[in-house]
């Protein structure tokens, strides 16, 4: 079957085709074909420098650009507690370029606050147009009062200043990981502490004075059997009912923060109000 070739007799190789005359010429199948010129130009962007779509190059700027209004929240935030403090105790505030040239974290604050406020308002000269807009000016009325008119009170008694409202996040902060703590140990046999710490949270229930009533008196039910527990061995530990008690009583501070109680609410309503407006 074999001929001389090494091919099988009728079958004519992908690289050999056989003419009408009995010669042979290459093949357009497969590789042939490459060397035509194709059906129908589809695009000629790639060889025309003219057609190429254009790229905008933005190596050089922020990757969360899409959030500068978060930015500015926090940098309006970051300067009004900076400039709280450039204010304390002083009878007369001396103008911004002063503390900015003696405090370079206010001017360093400061530029990226231009920066926050160029990127939402082109062409704008100052951030004041946006914190006038949207009523940062009221949450941080010491920045405006610096950057706006310095005879304007932009001080509004209805709307919780940054301080306030960073203060009582904390606070419930706090008492979220007291409870944790305190979880943790009771629940791993780490007891000696636990009237200490018990202490410590009922400390934080008044300051945070989340729920302070019902918290307060939900401690009182067992703080002195737990005080009493404690304190009669070098390495104690509580009867189980306690314990349970104790895990119980964390469980609830921790539902209660999570829920967002109506103090963090209206503590945090400017800043919601103005994230709104950019959603």
């Amino acid at each position: 079957m074999a001929g001389s070739s090494g091919s099988v007799k009728g079958v004519v190789p992908l690289h050999i085709h056989a003419s009408a005359d009995g010669g042979d010429r290459a093949s357009p199948l497969p590789l042939g074909r490459l060397r035509e010129p194709p059906l129908s130009r589809v695009s000629s962007f790639l060889s025309d420098a003219q057609d190429s779509p254009s790229i905008a190059v933005r190596l050089s700027e922020p990757i969360w650009s899409g959030w500068a209004h978060i930015a500015l929240l926090v940098h309006s935030a970051q300067l009004h507690t900076l400039l709280e403090r450039e204010t304390v105790g002083v009878s007369s505030a001396r103008h911004l370029s002063e503390v900015c040239a003696s405090r370079p974290r206010v001017q360093k604050v400061l530029e990226a606050l231009y920066v926050d406020a160029g990127q939402l308002h082109p062409g704008a000269t100052s951030p004041m147009v946006l914190l006038e807009e949207t009523g940062l000016s009221s949450t941080c009325p010491l920045l405006a009062h610096y950057l706006g008119d310095p005879d304007k009170v932009y001080r509004d008694d209805h709307v919780p200043v940054v301080r306030e409202s960073l203060e009582h996040i904390a606070t419930l902060d706090q008492l979220y990981w007291i409870a944790s703590q305190l979880r943790n140990d009771v629940s791993e046999g780490r007891h000696k502490y636990a009237a200490h710490k018990i202490a410590l949270l009922y400390h934080a229930i008044n300051t945070s004075k989340l729920c302070r009533d019902h918290l307060r008196k939900r401690i009182e039910e067992h703080f002195e059997d737990i005080k009493e527990a404690t304190e009669t061995a070098e390495s104690p530990t509580l009867p189980t009912p306690l314990v349970e008690w104790i895990v119980t009583l964390c469980d609830e501070v921790h539902q209660l923060v999570l829920e967002v109680p109506d103090s963090m609410r209206n503590k945090l309503a400017p800043s919601a109000q103005y994230l709104a407006r950019f959603s």
